[in-house]
């Protein structure tokens, strides 16, 4: 399940345990069809036709190599690109590739903060409403961040006048930059959008990322090349192993690397917008003083916003749950029946504090509220919120819950009131769902 997963996309065989131990571990970005994998496809392809063909004598003295290996890694990775169902970080990585390969192509330089910007442009000129989603956010702010410290750093290798090696030193250096500054690019989407950090995520990526790296991919791509001799069982079988290694590391620092001990109220879309402002200092600014005070005073922007915008949150869930969420952000979770829904993905992991027997009335208290739950025949099922300060009474029903998927009552100044959904109105790009 993890190895269709891993070069299709395909989760549909990958045991949701194993999901939620790459989600914990900070490992979940193998998931998703990105550059890694459109770089794994293309660089493989593009290295063994370049090397075959200098191989071959009478092409390699007429013909520049490099231009049949670019067009055939660019073939390679548009069939790639279909094959795992063009996602949107799967888009990015693609247009990225073919500007790389397109620039060998036609003699030019690729520059790789301009292939990341003709990324995003093409992106959203095909699907605009994608710059909302968290695959949108976390690839191009990992990427981006990623371009500009790579860039810095040979800014300032070539300013100390040292040599660009690539020995072993240099790939460990590497790959400890890699995960520590994606972590960090990444880390308040994760918070905005999941409502979870993975605390050793740098660590889990230190050790896993090397196995991907130098064992799984080039044993994927030796079973492709002896396929149509029949010689891949061995290959595909030891690329089992060394992805159940990738597995049991995901595992280990799940059990402890979640930082479920934080607990911090929801993030507003404000706050997101300062660090999403801080990370684009980061990667357009080259002038260090300047990149670090703008950042610093963002971040104290981003902080101060997340902070007065925290709000006591009454969430009444088709799953027949009920959730408090308190300013602090520490969740309290009410089992009261079993609804035909889901609960929200942020209080998924929230401990079940109080069970509410079927049949008989219940009271649960707040901070803030007392919320009386109804379930017989004489009262309609539903619940009664009163303010403790103010004289704020709000009744839900049940039904309203289940067709709504979903009631939130949020504190104002004189007590709860329902915060009503973002209506759709009228889209150019892609109609609203009519339910």
């Amino acid at each position: 399940g993890f190895a269709a997963a891993l070069a299709s996309g395909d989760r549909s065989f990958m045991p949701q345990s194993d999901q939620e131990a790459l989600r914990a571990s900070g490992l979940a970005h193998l998931l998703a069809i990105s550059g890694l994998h459109m770089g794994i496809v293309g660089g493989l392809v593009f290295l063994f036709v370049w090397r075959g063909l200098a191989l071959v004598e009478p092409i390699a003295l007429r013909v520049s190599v490099k231009k049949p290996a670019a067009m055939t890694a660019l073939i390679a990775c548009a069939v790639y690109l279909v094959i795992s169902g063009a996602s949107v970080s799967t888009q990015r990585a693609f247009i990225m590739s073919a500007v790389l390969f397109g620039a060998v192509l036609f003699d030019r330089t690729a520059l790789s903060l301009r292939s990341l910007s003709i990324a995003m442009i093409a992106i959203l000129a095909l699907a605009p409403w994608s710059v909302l989603t968290p695959g949108f956010q976390m690839s191009f702010a990992a990427t981006g961040a990623l371009i500009a410290t790579y860039e810095g750093w040979q800014h300032l290798q070539r300013k100390r006048g040292l040599v660009r090696r690539r020995g072993v030193s240099f790939w460990l250096k590497s790959l400890v930059v890699t995960s520590t500054v994606s972590s960090f690019a990444t880390m308040p989407f994760a918070m905005y959008h999941f409502d979870r950090v993975a605390g050793l995520g740098i660590f889990a990526n230190l050790f896993a990322m090397p196995i991907i790296s130098m064992v799984s991919a080039p044993l994927a791509a030796l079973a492709l090349l002896l396929a149509p001799l029949g010689g891949d069982g061995l290959a595909l079988r030891l690329f089992g192993l060394s992805l159940e290694a990738v597995l049991n590391i995901a595992h280990i620092f799940a059990g402890f690397g979640e930082a479920r001990w934080l607990t911090l109220p929801a993030m507003p879309a404000a706050a997101l917008g300062w660090f999403a402002a801080a990370i684009a200092i980061y990667v357009t600014e080259l002038r260090a003083m300047p990149k670090a005070v703008s950042m610093m005073l963002i971040c104290i922007l981003a902080g101060g916003t997340w902070h007065l915008s925290a709000k006591e949150r009454i969430h009444f869930s088709p799953s027949g749950e009920l959730f408090l969420e308190h300013a602090s952000g520490r969740v309290d979770r009410v089992e009261l029946r079993n609804g035909p829904g889901l609960p929200p993905l942020r209080f998924i992991d929230a401990p079940i504090s109080q069970v509410c027997e079927i049949g008989t009335p219940c009271i649960l208290q707040s901070e803030r509220a007392t919320i009386a739950y109804a379930d017989n025949t004489i009262v309609e099922e539903g619940f009664l919120v009163t303010s403790s300060k103010g004289t704020v009474k709000t009744r839900i029903l049940w039904s309203d819950v289940i067709r709504e998927n979903g009631v939130t009552l949020e504190w104002q100044r004189d007590g709860f009131h329902k915060r009503d959904k973002p209506a759709c109105g009228h889209r150019r790009w892609r109609a609203c769902s009519k339910d």
